[in-house]
């Protein structure tokens, strides 16, 4: 019988000496499991929140690529052409059958002058895909050829070409060309100042 009573002490001990430490660490309490699930929901609530911003990021990084693209190309497509009107007499601006809808009949820079794409399309007048809330914008003006930030009232030789590229309403990109009379064509070349807006 002694065998027996020295067992369950054994077994139940600390209950049995009343050891409150013993009897407390058995278990985790309700405050450590809601500090606990405060602690991790903070954290979770914190990587999501930078995963949205580094994705926000991106997508503005990707748009302003676009946008770059986008306006270097209309300005490539202008700065072939030619200085003077080729066929028709000397006016500044669109003549006979060029008209805003297509391109394809432009024949010198200046007939981009206020030319604005709300759907994007080739110079064919073909619509793009995938450029859903995309615009570009093109101006033409004559400059001094001294300083061309300077308009002019007269040809003086130099016309600044301007390719703005906007999507969902904000400006992204701004691309600048010269195209002079001269023959060379290293007098032609572009500038680039981009916008980033959050």
């Amino acid at each position: 019988m002694r065998q027996r009573k020295a067992r369950l002490c054994q077994i139940s001990g600390p209950r049995a000496t009343g050891d409150a430490a013993a009897r407390h660490r058995a278990g985790l309490s309700l405050i450590e499991v809601v500090m606990a699930s405060l602690l991790t929901g903070t954290l979770v609530a914190a990587s999501l929140v930078n995963v949205g911003a580094g994705r926000r990021s991106a997508t503005a990084v990707e748009q302003q690529i676009r946008a770059s693209q986008l306006a270097a190309d209309m300005l490539g497509e202008i700065l072939q052409l030619g200085y003077f009107e080729p066929v028709d007499t000397l006016a500044f601006g669109r003549e006979g059958a060029e008209t805003l809808a297509n391109r394809a009949n432009y024949d010198d820079v200046d007939d981009y002058h206020n030319y604005n794409e709300t759907t994007l399309q080739s110079k064919a007048g073909v619509s793009l895909t995938g450029w859903s809330g995309w615009t570009r914008h093109c101006t033409v003006q004559w400059v001094n050829p001294v300083n061309p930030t300077l308009a002019s009232g007269t040809d003086q030789g130099l016309k600044l070409i301007q390719v703005t590229v906007r999507y969902a309403g904000r400006q992204l990109a701004i691309v600048r060309g010269l195209k002079t009379t001269a023959t060379r064509p290293a007098w032609a070349y572009t500038t680039n100042s981009a916008v980033l807006e959050n």
